[in-house]
């Protein structure tokens, strides 16, 4: 006996089934996932002097497949400042938030923070914080010591303009001046700051007072400085080279004459790689020094006025000196 039913039988059996019970015929397509849209609706990138409450209040809005998200719940975190711990979003989806700046003149941020469904947010918002007003110099405290000789690297000086809070400010630019004592500005091609200036002695020993002020306002700081008696040196460069040496006093690398007082002593100061030696000339003589190594220093104290003749030896070539001690 042929048990088998026939396919389109079978079919047929199963369609009527189906639409006996009601069943769909078809499976339903999964709903699309929601569009979750954050945007920065203003107060962004503002100015304002530090403490002082920005003028337009951060605002963030939500919309879900571009309809506004009212209820949600916004919290706000500042780097400086104070600003509201948490909003929620009204009928236009916007949560806002008022930010107060704190006493830091800097660059700040701001973060609106929240959960929309499954996804979260991040937000940063940007301001800066400008100094306050009213404007003061702040000096380096002590009294500042130098030797008084002309050749050595300039004094450079400088102080700090600062708002009442603290904060530096780089406009405006202070001006100065020599009160008293033996200095005088450095030529404007000296290294130099907004608020710096380098001073150069003029070669005598003593007290000094330099001066910084604000323009335009009635602030001033004084700098004390004690320039030290100047030592009295030479230094030994290369005696092959143009200029062999230079004089610690007159600055000049070609004229090797130095005065001195009596009872002053003079060193010589090897700045070449090879071992220097100085002996005396002149028909007024002085002891010669020891081998000078490369880095080191030997000296002569000279107590009778005269002209002394000197000249550098090193075995290969020598370059002649004078001292005029007075």
């Amino acid at each position: 006996m042929n048990t088998r039913v026939p396919v389109l039988a079978l079919l047929a059996i199963v369609a009527a089934c189906t639409a006996d019970t009601g069943l769909p015929t078809e499976l339903p397509k999964s709903k699309p996932k929601p569009v979750v849209a954050i945007v920065k609706a203003g107060g962004d990138n503002q100015a304002g002097v530090v403490y002082s409450v920005l003028p337009v209040d951060l605002q963030l809005r939500v919309t879900i497949d571009g309809t506004p998200a009212s209820g949600v719940l916004v919290s706000w975190t500042a780097t400086d400042g104070s600003i509201a711990a948490g909003s929620l979003t009204n009928a236009d989806g916007v949560a806002s938030a008022t930010w107060q700046l704190g006493r830091n003149a800097d660059v700040l941020k701001a973060t609106a923070r929240g959960r929309v469904g499954d996804s979260t947010f991040a937000v940063i918002f940007v301001s800066r914080a400008t100094p306050g007003a009213p404007y003061t110099l702040v000096a380096p405290g002590g009294e500042i010591s130098h030797r008084a000789n002309q050749c050595l690297p300039p004094i450079y000086l400088s102080v700090t303009v600062e708002d009442i809070y603290g904060n530096w400010i780089t406009d405006p630019v202070a001006q100065w001046r020599v009160v008293t004592g033996p200095l005088v500005e450095f030529p404007t091609a000296a290294p130099t700051s907004g608020n710096g200036r380098s001073f150069r002695p003029t070669g005598t020993a003593g007290p000094a007072v330099v001066e910084a002020s604000l323009p335009g306002a009635d602030t001033a700081v004084t700098i004390k400085l004690n320039l030290e008696p100047p030592r009295y040196v030479v230094y030994i460069l290369d005696t092959y080279e143009e200029y062999p040496m230079q004089s610690g006093q007159n600055c000049s690398a070609t004229d090797f004459t130095d005065t001195i007082p009596a009872g002053a002593v003079m060193h010589w100061s090897n700045l070449d790689y090879r071992a220097r030696r100085i002996e005396s000339t002149g028909a007024k003589s002085f002891p010669n020094t020891s081998l000078i190594a490369s880095g080191s220093s030997d000296s002569t104290r000279f107590t009778e006025p005269g002209t002394y003749t000197y000249q550098v030896v090193d075995g290969y070539g020598k370059v002649t000196g004078t001292i005029i001690v007075r």
